[in-house]
């Protein structure tokens, strides 16, 4: 994986950008996203809470690359990432055919993504800039996938709930995470609350702003009949 830089002023951020380029699973994406932690906190001041998914981070590659490698069973799927933030997970889906939806709070993700799509020469994918708190759509999916989003606990609420509403009966939940303690409790508490869980595997993955690669768990929830409550 190689990464470049090229300075400048994204109007959503108000921060200095880069194009990212990685590797995944032999295609190569270019992405942009803002420089890097320092610049971003820079920004934050703009923002209700600090946007961290306008960074490219180790989990969002490690889950693009279990997505790409089972890309011939995602054809057709219906496909939603929570907190998109770059897209990268989303957007692999969407080139293996999946009808995907990318969603975040932050509008300026939003944007990035769409960006993103438009950079790699793929279509527009469906958008909803939504808090979790305040879910606007009953809509449901064959897959739900997030990459590191479990790193404050007080979320974790809100998400189960959210992954409650949008997996459909048959369905799935994948989250990629760097093996943070939460949320190996957050999965605990789905699968008291009916949800079948497992471990589908650890990847390790870097960003050009971190080369050393990170251990990175692959999570999986199951939808297997109606009587999860996703309330736990």
């Amino acid at each position: 994986m190689s990464g470049n830089s090229s300075a400048g002023a994204y109007p959503p951020a108000g921060a200095p950008y880069r194009f990212f380029e990685v590797c995944v699973d032999g295609r190569d994406w270019r992405l942009r996203g803002v420089l890097d932690q320092a610049a971003l906190l820079e920004a934050s001041g703009r923002f209700k809470s600090v946007p961290y998914g306008l960074l490219l981070w180790p989990s969002a590659v490690a889950l693009a690359e279990l997505l790409a490698s089972e890309a011939d069973l995602l054809a057709g799927a219906r496909v939603l990432e929570l907190g998109c933030g770059l897209g990268l997970p989303g957007l692999t889906a969407l080139a293996a055919g999946a009808s995907v939806t990318l969603s975040d709070h932050e509008p300026a993700a939003i944007e990035l993504a769409l960006e993103n799509a438009a950079l790699n020469g793929l279509p527009r994918p469906n958008v909803l800039v939504a808090d979790w708190a305040d879910w606007p759509t009953g809509a449901s999916y064959d897959l739900v996938v997030a990459a590191d989003v479990l790193y404050e606990r007080a979320a974790g609420p809100a998400l189960l709930d959210v992954v409650g509403r949008t997996v459909a009966l048959g369905g799935a939940f994948i989250a990629a995470d760097p093996e943070r303690p939460q949320a190996l409790e957050w999965f605990a508490r789905a699968e008291r609350a009916g949800w079948e869980a497992e471990i589908v595997g650890f990847r390790s993955a870097s960003v050009p702003d971190e080369p050393t690669p990170r251990r990175i768990s692959l999570l999986k929830l199951e939808r297997r009949s109606t009587s999860c409550d996703a309330a736990g």
